[in-house]
């Protein structure tokens, strides 16, 4: 690298590491797309063997065959990265648990179970299998929901023997929503299973003692719960400094979501130079420059200790890679490219962990660095500030900026929002993040100190309190409209497309970058219109599946009539299953109440929602939806009344009931919908 000025280095010459990121995401994205046509595992691994020698083969003459190589290259490390995604798929292990439904399986609980209100979620990995008086090996992972109860109380290392009754892990069937079950999947867990009390019996209580690491991060745990009484600020700070987001108010979470720093809930490189500068403080005797590779040494295990403590999550394990190539290149007295070291991150990280592909949190954490490394010194270079204070302040706006050109449809497409305010939010949440980190740490160092530990915890409510009292001002300044944002995988693509084509075109005058930059904001203009067209003259009908509550709109254009709804229902679980469709379909505004009714027309078909017993006349409808109270419902009498062709069933019946309706259905011949069962139910005119 010190061979030529970095300037004249091209792209490939400065980050070199690229050249095995780009194939290994290749890689990565084929197994799971081509994941269906189960290419023999020995076939891959002969294939990468193969290449690995022909690119030793090339590599021996200088000159020749440098595009052989090149493809070889590449060749092998996909082959390699698949075979590497194949072998971390639970899928093909032997003796895999949830394909028999006979008999029991005995699970030992690996995670620390998360306590809700109405159930006790754990996850387990199989020991062994019983059936018919024989054990056999199983192996596996799943997860068990135990309904709450004061009898059983479940730990981490505990054993449990649980019946067969594995049931796949599935969505709920709501349009446009998170897709849970393939994101299970990338976890390697494809079963769950609801228990009651009764229905499993505790083999063995865990009589392991917890690990050094559990050990410290349940003692900082405690020492912020000791120090901090109010609940909001602890949540926040035990997320903040810990990972741990168990306690983390989803009302602050929105709000922070909503204004554009959650990312600064993370655990990423913020904390990490925090907890760097401590160090280098502590050593602050090491003034000469000579000496600066002695703090990164002195730092590297305790970076990486304070990562293991905070769970390890990629955001964390990423940024403390890339300070540990930082701190070896400067103790190898060796050039450090950033842009090089961030390639190099994610490299290691896809290799140790080949599905946080699909971690959003992960592309969050890549992309950010990646357009603060690419965007700052340009942006930073607009303006010239006099004075010290306004060049402070025009760094961190500067950096908001930077990080928010290549962050900006990420945020869109996965939280269908864009922050209006992210620069004066993110101006303020740094300063604070900053200062609540350290007092964060003060207090857990000194809570030997109890006198000085509450006093710290203390100014930590009202610093918290008064920012978070900002965040949500801001978060009701953002318009409406930017809460309800929507893009299609071709709106993304041609948008990061017309991103790098300008930034080509402004930072390296490339002209034929401009030509590319219009023509493709020209075609997401193009799908934009078209999907405003749409949804002007659209009109559908939606039963959710929402668990026990029955949620159902008329969609006209856009807006949405509430057709039906359990008032009830908190509105954060309605949020989380209204905000993607509403988003989608552009209909997000709420129509006046006097348009509600029982009975609608969608393209010549009629749906009616029946909420009690009807026994005499006749009302023939195209679809009825039954949204009576739980109990005994007469599917003859309804059929008499309204001849339907398709009979709908809310989510708010138990599985029992359904399926006795569901068989009665069946003897009368009359089609059945089940939104519990079916997933939501859509008609529309589009």
């Amino acid at each position: 690298m010190k061979q030529w000025p970095l300037h004249n280095a091209t792209f490939w010459e400065t980050a070199p590491f690229s050249r095995v990121l780009l194939p290994l995401v290749a890689g990565i994205l084929c197994y799971t797309g081509l994941q269906p046509l189960s290419v023999p595992i020995t076939g891959i691994l002969l294939a990468g063997s193969i290449s690995f020698a022909l690119f030793a083969i090339t590599a021996l003459r200088p000159g020749k065959g440098s595009i052989v190589a090149f493809t070889v290259f590449n060749i092998a490390i996909c082959c390699s990265i698949w075979s590497l995604c194949y072998f971390n798929d639970a899928r093909h292990n032997t003796n895999p648990m949830g394909t028999d439904t006979t008999g029991y399986t005995l699970v030992r609980i690996s995670e620390t179970p998360v306590v809700k209100e109405r159930t006790t979620r754990a996850v387990v990995h199989a020991l062994s299998t019983i059936k018919e008086g024989r054990t056999s090996p199983s192996t596996g992972q799943a997860y068990v929901y135990l309904f709450t109860t004061d009898e059983i109380q479940l730990r981490q290392g505990d054993t449990l023997l649980i019946p067969n009754h594995w049931q796949p892990i599935t969505n709920r069937g709501n349009p446009f929503e998170f897709d849970y079950a393939t994101y299970c999947a990338r976890n390697n867990l494809y079963y769950r299973q609801m228990l009651d009390a009764d229905d499993m019996v505790v083999y063995g209580h865990s009589t392991n003692k917890a690990g050094i690491i559990t050990q410290m991060h349940n003692w900082c745990m405690q020492q912020l719960d000791i120090n901090i009484p109010d609940a909001d600020t602890r949540g926040l700070m035990q997320a903040m400094l810990l990972g741990d987001e168990t306690n983390l108010d989803d009302t602050m979470r929105q709000a922070w979501a909503e204004t554009g720093i959650m990312h600064y809930i993370a655990i990423s490189g913020g904390n990490i130079t925090v907890f760097f500068l401590i160090i280098a403080g502590l050593l602050w005797w090491l003034r000469h420059r000579k000496h600066l590779w002695i703090k990164y040494l002195a730092a590297l295990p305790l970076v990486w200790l304070y990562v293991f403590v905070a769970g390890a999550p990629p955001s964390a394990v990423r940024a403390a890679i890339m300070f540990t190539l930082l701190a070896g290149s400067l103790m190898l007295d060796k050039n450090n490219h950033p842009l090089n070291t961030l390639f190099a991150a994610a490299a290691i990280l896809l290799v140790a962990q080949p599905m946080w592909l699909y971690s959003a949190g992960f592309q969050l954490s890549f992309v950010a660095i990646l357009s603060l490394i690419l965007f700052y010194v340009p942006v930073y270079g607009l303006l010239s500030p006099p004075n010290v204070i306004a060049r402070k302040l025009w760094q961190t706006v500067a950096g908001s900026l930077a990080v928010e050109i290549l962050v900006a449809p990420l945020i869109i497409w996965y939280f269908h929002l864009f922050p209006l305010l992210f620069i004066v939010s993110n101006v303020l949440a740094f300063v604070f993040m900053n200062v609540v980190l350290i007092l964060g740490m003060v207090i857990i160092t000194f809570s030997f100190i109890p006198f000085a530990a509450k006093a710290i915890g203390g100014l930590t409510i009202w610093l918290t309190t008064f920012f978070n009292n900002i965040i949500y001002s801001l978060q009701n300044l953002n318009p409406a409209s930017f809460n309800y944002l929507y893009l299609t995988v071709w709106q993304l693509v041609f948008f990061y497309i017309v991103i790098t084509s300008l930034a080509l075109f402004l930072l390296r005058q490339l002209k034929p970058a401009l030509f590319l930059s219009m023509a493709s904001a020209c075609l997401l203009l193009f799908l934009l219109c078209g999907d405003e067209y749409t949804a002007l003259h659209q009109q559908r009908f939606v039963a959710y599946n929402m668990g026990a509550v029955n949620e159902m709109d008329l969609i006209t254009g856009k807006q949405y009539h509430v057709f039906n709804t359990d008032i009830h229902t908190l509105t954060p679980q309605k949020d989380f299953t209204l905000k993607p469709p509403h988003a989608a379909w552009r209909a997000w505004q709420k129509a006046p109440a006097d348009t509600n009714h029982e009975v609608c027309s969608i393209a010549g078909r009629s749906v009616l929602i029946v909420d009690k017993p009807s026994t005499t006349g006749s009302f023939p409808v195209d679809y009825l939806i039954i949204n009576m109270m739980p109990g005994k419902v007469d599917i003859a009498s309804l059929n008499n009344v309204f001849h339907p062709h398709l009979l709908i069933f809310g989510s708010n019946y138990s599985s029992s009931q359904l399926t006795e309706w569901q068989e009665e259905c069946h003897k009368l011949k009359i089609p059945v919908w089940c939104t519990s069962i079916n997933g939501a139910f859509l008609l529309s005119r589009s």
